[in-house]
């Protein structure tokens, strides 16, 4: 097991503490006077090169603070002189030849984002609790979201249901007794939308008859 720490303060304190008596008892522990003087001149060498190293660790630490100090004071006004040139070049009739005289680079609009394309429903089947489930063609790129709109039959206009990120949804809240369920989807892209999807219905009528083969989700055109 190495006893000799392996720090730099520990290494020199480690040997310092015990040269005293080593030379004190150098016949007993077997060390000549060489072996001594050697041992003692590299403490002393190390020790002053452990102190050297200190100060100028120090000095760089003192040095870096000022660094980063200058460097943040340089980008202060620097960043001024560009913000001079741009107002500059806005005022200019040749805006390019100003900016490009100054290595400044022209201010790139912010691409916007393009506008939805209209969904497509894939399927909306009957679950074995009589909620429906819808899915959908689509992406939720570019922080895309879809509304998901009804209209229970008997009804003029589509009730909106919900908004999702996602490109499924279920509808658990179907009053009993609806006989049929159309679907419709919006598709939001920030400010933009899109046309409203196909609608898609589904019939229940089925449901209500116990030897009928199971409900079917019709598409409308």
């Amino acid at each position: 097991m190495a006893i000799v720490p392996r720090t730099e303060d520990g290494i020199c304190d480690f040997f310092e503490t015990r040269l005293r008596y080593w030379k004190n008892e150098r016949e007993l522990l077997g060390l000549t006077p060489e072996r001594i003087l050697q041992l003692e001149h590299e403490i002393a060498n190390a020790r002053m090169l452990r102190n050297k190293a200190l100060e100028i660790r120090q000095a760089a630490k003192a040095a870096t603070a000022e660094l980063w100090i200058a460097l943040e004071q340089l980008g202060k006004t620097g960043s001024a002189c560009i913000s001079t040139i741009r107002t500059t070049a806005a005022l200019s009739d040749e805006p390019r030849d100003v900016l490009s005289a100054a290595l400044i680079p022209p201010i790139r609009p912010k691409s916007k984002r393009p506008k939805p394309e209209k969904a497509s429903i894939l399927s909306a089947s009957i679950t074995h609790f009589g909620a429906v489930a819808l899915k959908w063609k689509g992406t939720t790129a570019h922080g895309t979201f879809y509304t998901v709109l009804r209209k229970l039959a008997g009804e003029t206009n589509y009730t909106v249901l919900g908004s999702v990120s996602a490109k499924s949804f279920t509808d658990a809240a179907i009053p009993i007794g609806t006989s049929i369920a159309v679907y419709t989807l919006i598709a939001h892209r920030g400010k933009h939308r899109s046309e409203p999807s196909a609608p898609t219905a589904v019939s229940f009528a089925s449901l209500s008859q116990p030897k009928s083969a199971p409900a079917v989700a019709e598409k409308t055109a």
